[in-house]
């Protein structure tokens, strides 16, 4: 994305006025995401995935945590997703007890994702709409990379 918007604006100079210049060079740093700018860390994929999606008042907030599933800390988020504490060893497995949506290592063994991609279930999330696929596919690099709570 980044280098086609910078072919683009590269084809563009000779025609602009200098005024322009200056509001799309900020208009490219404000609102063209490149990869390298979004981690597959749990930290980034809560702030800007999970939170702004899931813990809506008539999601999995403490006000309606829909199927029991409460997301509105990170480190709450973790735990209810991966089935272990944050503060969990790397290489622990989920525990076995809990209903797990992430397989550390094994995205498509992940309900989470799953339930994201809107695929082999009877209700996607979130329900109104699917994520981006840019976002799915950054989860589904977390979970490859262990999931860790990072």
């Amino acid at each position: 994305m980044c280098i086609l918007f910078l072919r683009f604006f590269y084809g563009m100079l000779p025609i602009m006025s200098r005024a322009l210049i200056p509001l799309l060079l900020l208009t490219f740093v404000h609102f063209v995401s490149c990869d390298s700018d979004r981690p597959a860390n749990w930290g980034f994929i809560y702030e800007t995935i999970v939170s702004p999606n899931c813990t809506t008042v008539s999601c999995h907030s403490r006000v309606n945590g829909q199927s029991g599933v409460r997301l509105e800390s990170s480190t709450t988020a973790y735990s209810i997703l991966a089935g272990r504490a944050c503060e969990t060893i790397e290489g622990v497995e989920p525990d076995p007890s809990i209903r797990n949506f992430v397989f550390p290592g094994d995205p498509e063994r992940s309900e989470l994702i799953h339930l994201l991609r809107g695929q082999n279930v009877q209700r996607s999330m979130p329900p109104d709409r699917l994520l981006p696929n840019s976002d799915i596919q950054l989860i589904e690099q977390w979970i490859l990379e262990g999931a860790l709570c990072n």
